[in-house]
């Protein structure tokens, strides 16, 4: 029987993620699958019990409670590795200090954009429908439904064993990846004659236009 859960709409599962590992369990004896789904599963029940909960929507407790919700999502999303298959090759090119600039831009505007969806939950259910694990047993990818009223969004999760324990390194909404969706709007900065300087400055802008039209909705 498909075991299903409440979840975050389509659009907030898409941005659930980033950053290395805080506090995730180690890796068991149980099967990389197993483990994966486990770890998957459990964050992503503490987030919705988090939104759940009245101190998500009290203006007084509002900044607290989404602090705890992104402590969930940062714990089981890799952003260094989001990062780099996002920007593919060029992160060699990259110096250490950019790499940091452009993660903590990206990190910001990732945030800010899930953060904007919060509010859309509803109450929809993911029903988890399959697993799927690498011949190395290295990664892992754990098959959803979002469900709501009148339609299911496959949303499928791509983790990959790194320091002890699992992580989230792309998900794919309806079959489109994340990873290979900002790849391609980032590259265009490149080829219209950007640099790392260029691309670093147009994600900080972006993630400040996506927090300036937070705080006005939340007035």
């Amino acid at each position: 029987m498909i075991k299903k859960h409440m979840l975050l709409p389509a659009a907030l599962l898409g941005f659930f993620c980033f950053c290395l590992v805080l506090s995730s369990p180690a890796i068991s004896k149980a099967s990389p699958a197993e483990e994966a789904k486990a770890l998957l599963e459990s964050r992503i029940d503490k987030v919705i019990t988090l939104l759940k909960e009245p101190a998500f929507t009290n203006p007084a407790l509002r900044s607290g409670q989404i602090d705890k919700i992104n402590a969930e999502i940062l714990s089981i999303f890799d952003f260094e590795e989001f990062s780099e298959r996002t920007i593919g090759k060029r992160w060699n090119s990259f110096t250490d200090t950019q790499k940091k600039d452009f993660m903590d831009a990206f990190d910001n505007l990732l945030t800010a954009t899930y953060l904007e969806k919060m509010d859309t939950y509803d109450g929809q259910s993911v029903s988890y429908t399959g697993t799927r694990t690498s011949k190395d047993n290295k990664k892992v990818e754990i098959q959803t439904n979002v469900n709501s009223a009148n339609k299911a969004i496959p949303v499928f999760y791509q983790l990959i064993a790194k320091n002890n324990t699992w992580v989230v390194y792309d998900v794919r909404i309806e079959g489109m990846s994340l990873v290979e969706n900002y790849r391609s709007q980032f590259s265009e900065i490149f080829k219209s004659g950007g640099n790392i300087e260029d691309l670093i400055v147009r994600v900080r802008t972006l993630a400040k236009e996506m927090q300036s039209k937070n705080r006005s909705q939340q007035k």
